[in-house]
């Protein structure tokens, strides 16, 4: 195959997955005790209707990344 011709392939592909791509956002914080203000190890963050979810961490911090989007967190 020819440079011109992998070049060519490479930019159709990225213009096909950007014209079909829905823009993400990453959801991220903290889960403390209300009290104590102490990090909450693996409690589970979730997405209601997706049932996308993620455990905090040593430090409590999680992450998560949807499609953009109205979402309760739970």
């Amino acid at each position: 195959m020819t440079l011109r011709f992998i070049a060519g392939l490479t930019l159709l592909i990225g213009m096909v997955l950007h014209g079909t791509s829905q823009e993400s956002h990453t959801i991220s914080g903290f889960v403390n005790d209300g009290q104590s203000g102490e990090s909450i190890l693996g409690a589970n963050v979730y997405v209601k209707s997706t049932g996308k979810g993620a455990p905090t961490n040593l430090y409590g911090f999680y992450s998560i990344t949807l499609p953009e989007g109205d979402y309760t967190i739970v």
